[in-house]
């Protein structure tokens, strides 16, 4: 639940840099104590991220204030566009003091210098054991945590069921030799369709199906 998350807010005052969202369960560590009032801290959240975004944000905004006695400004910004407009922010000394990303834009902004390193923060709000290895790596450049692991997408194959039986395949496929074979049997059914479309705009959507072929 928001209110046993904790959001930690990298960078110093003035600082230009941009800080990344960092949420974890309520691990018992306390983080040193927190006086905001009268502050405001401005948060970019990316837009779909909640289905029922008002409720969220007002839980969030709530929580935040209960626990450190400042204001959260929460911006949502759409994912159309909000790589480049990530990068005039830093380039201008605009940007947020945290920010939901794509996890495969943080190195790239750590390297530019836009993001600070997390690592003593996460520390030190007794978030760092319990973390999928994985997606810290994802967030990390050379030893230091620049992304805090917020939540993360699994990628699965769905399968029209009445297409499949028009092509008379039967069985699911149990290797990628099988996957392959089917996809070669819908196509040769009907060359209008898209065996095997993926969904997304951006190529890594695609990418574990290669990794795990072995490529």
């Amino acid at each position: 639940m928001i209110a046993r998350r904790h959001v930690l807010a990298a960078g110093a005052a003035g600082s230009a840099a941009l800080a990344l969202a960092a949420c974890g369960g309520d691990s018992g560590g306390s983080g040193g104590e927190v006086d905001g009032e009268g502050k405001t801290l401005t948060f970019w959240l990316m837009e779909g991220t909640n289905a029922s975004a008002d409720a969220y944000i007002e839980e969030l905004k709530t929580a935040f204030t209960e626990a450190t006695g400042a204001t959260l400004d929460v911006q949502v910004q759409p994912w159309d566009g909000a790589h480049d407009k990530f990068v005039t922010a830093m380039a201008g000394g605009t940007g947020p003091d945290v920010a939901e990303v794509g996890t495969t834009w943080v190195p790239e902004f750590a390297d530019a210098g836009g993001i600070d390193d997390l690592s003593e923060d996460i520390e030190a709000a007794g978030l760092a054991d319990g973390l999928v290895e994985g997606l810290v790596e994802a967030g990390s450049l050379d030893g230091g945590t620049y992304g805090m692991p917020w939540y993360a997408g699994v990628r699965s194959i769905l399968a029209n069921r009445e297409m499949l039986e028009a092509a008379g395949v039967a069985e699911q496929p149990q290797s990628w030799d099988d996957l392959l074979t089917m996809i070669t049997t819908l196509k040769e059914h009907d060359p209008d369709w898209i065996p095997f479309p993926v969904a997304g705009g951006s190529i890594f959507s695609a990418m574990p199906f290669v990794w795990g072929a072995g490529g």
